[in-house]
């Protein structure tokens, strides 16, 4: 999803001049004039080749400069070649693969440079020598040995595997399904990880940082180092974008057999749960949903524009619904290494969608509705949910009481929110959503906000099937459960999302510092960018907002 969408604005900013010519120099006199000695070493990873989200990271490098903290960038220059840029979509052949390396390289190193940012590039960190050793190893090892392979206590095994069904876009989810002509491909990503692994351990040794950052924190441009400097006791930061422009989730990573993308961790949750929301909290909740959902201004919908909100009746119409009771299935993008790294009752998406249909077949006075996400239209998906229910299904053949919501509905999710009684997800956002709206959801899977007192948690497959078997008897939330999810909802929504006021709004959500702004990035002069750097220093979740 994020390489299209970068390569796309990527594309945008060239259009529109984005260069300041004096945009490099106006940074190096405000640092002449401000910036101190520095007394520790801030490692940024950026192995992904995507010069916006280096953009992002400089600006954030800028604030630790004027703190005291150097910052160095690793940027990839081509070495571990299987990358998050690659896609079976794209009908690349893989000798061709690093014809591309040298183009990417160059734009993260102008990016760099255009913020005066101190970096090295990954040929520089491993030697010819260590590189054909992890050749001989990715090659000779059997295939049944790379999955659950540790390399320096990394689970490079679990990593590649994930990397190799985000190349296949669906087409492959399961182990067993890897065929001959699919080896080449997952052995490079066994060689990848092992390289970012190697390029970690060089770096470490180099610059003995104080703290690492990085985007994503999984695929292996990035998972292996940030579980390589968890292990090594570096604070661990990651980061991804929020729900509306300018706003971000930067989390502290403390376990590298769960790395969050987004999350509360336990100590926040006890810091606020005994908040009473005011009525200013809940119009901040109020105003989120709008922007959200009434005015399609998420970051998370990419380009999808949704209708305006229909009445419940209009949308039961619309449907062709004929039950009072409606149950709606949110699926996930089958091949999404955010949820490969979350706990599932099942092997994976696909089978929890399948064997969740072959119950709801069973169940004839309860409205089913089986939704695909929406961004698989945009990640060009081999085989996507949808393709998986009708392998395993004939679904014209459906009772009147299933329905196939597609990813090219323009249905409002909030409106579909009000139709419904209960949902269901693994760890999808409606998991906070629908309770902050009263109504129940059913988790098949440990979500960062299971067993917080708002959503129906169960401990495995079968007793999930049973809560299906039985979906009428999940009650409605009572009145504290309602609170809660409130509470989870105003910590999630709004004051764990950081937002960097100093990017350029012009641009949008990956413009560049707005160098009139740069002021705020000096100590005391922006409380966000104060408590950002102090909570990646010391591994520590927080809240900004």
């Amino acid at each position: 999803m994020i390489n299209k969408l970068l390569n796309t604005l990527k594309k945008q900013w060239n259009k529109r001049n984005r260069n300041d010519k004096n945009f490099t120099q106006k940074i190096k006199i405000f640092l002449e004039k401000f910036q101190p000695p520095f007394d520790s070493n801030i490692l940024i990873w950026e192995m992904g080749g995507f010069e916006r989200i280096l953009a992002k990271n400089a600006i954030i490098a800028t604030a630790f400069k004027l703190r005291k903290y150097k910052p160095v960038f690793v940027i990839c220059s081509g070495t571990p070649i299987a990358c998050i840029q690659r896609g079976f979509d794209q009908n690349e052949k893989v000798e061709n693969w690093s014809k591309r390396c040298k183009d990417c390289h160059k734009s993260m190193v102008n990016t760099a440079l255009k913020y005066d940012v101190e970096f090295i590039s990954s040929n520089e960190l491993i030697n010819q020598t260590k590189l054909e050793k992890i050749n001989n190893l990715s090659k000779n090892i059997k295939i049944d040995e790379i999955k659950n392979f540790i390399y320096e206590g990394v689970n490079v095994g679990k990593i590649s595997l994930n990397s190799f069904y985000r190349y296949m876009k669906g087409a492959i989810t399961n182990f067993k399904d890897i065929k001959d002509e699919h080896l080449e491909i997952y052995r490079l990503y066994f060689f990848s990880s092992l390289v970012n692994v190697e390029l970690a351990k060089k770096t470490y040794e180099i610059y003995n940082p104080k703290a690492f950052l990085s985007s994503h924190g999984i695929y292996t441009d990035y998972q292996p180092a940030s579980e390589f400097f968890m292990i090594n006791k570096v604070a661990t930061t990651t980061w991804v974008s929020g729900y509306n422009k300018f706003n971000h989730y930067f989390n502290s990573q403390l376990n590298q057999q769960s790395i969050q993308l987004t999350g509360i961790k336990d100590k926040l949750w006890r810091e606020i749960i005994n908040l009473k929301l005011t009525k200013e909290h809940n119009k901040k909740l109020t105003d989120f949903f709008n922007t959200k959902y009434k005015k399609n201004q998420s970051v998370e919908f990419l380009n999808n524009k949704f209708d305006k909100i229909k009445k419940i009746n209009d949308l039961k119409k619309l449907l062709n619904l004929n039950n009072k009771f409606v149950v709606c299935l949110f699926c996930h993008v089958n091949w999404d290494a955010g949820i490969d790294n979350s706990l599932i009752l099942f092997e994976n998406t696909n089978q929890w969608v399948i064997e969740s249909i072959k119950e709801m077949l069973k169940i004839k006075d309860v409205d089913w509705l089986v939704k695909i996400h929406p961004s698989e239209k945009f990640n060009e998906c081999i085989k996507g949910t949808l393709d998986v229910i009708k392998e395993n299904f004939n679904i014209d053949n459906f009772p009147a009481n299933i329905k196939i919501i597609d990813d090219k509905s323009t249905i409002n999710t909030l409106g579909l929110y009000d139709l419904i009684d209960c949902g269901i997800t693994i760890c999808g956002t409606a998991g906070i959503e629908l309770p902050y709206l009263g109504k129940p959801i059913l988790l098949a899977g440990k979500a960062h906000y299971s067993q917080k007192g708002f959503t129906v948690d169960p401990e495995n497959k079968l007793e999930y099937l049973n809560y299906l078997k039985n979906i009428k008897k999940i009650e409605k939330l009572n009145f504290n459960q309602k609170e809660l999810a409130r509470k989870f909802a105003y910590l999630y929504f709004i004051k764990r999302q950081t937002t960097l006021t100093m990017i350029r709004k012009d641009q949008g959500h990956w413009g560049d510092l707005d160098i009139s702004k740069i002021s705020q990035l000096l100590p005391n002069n922006n409380k966000q960018i104060d408590i950002l750097c102090k909570s990646i220093i010391n591994n520590e979740d927080f809240l900004t907002n």
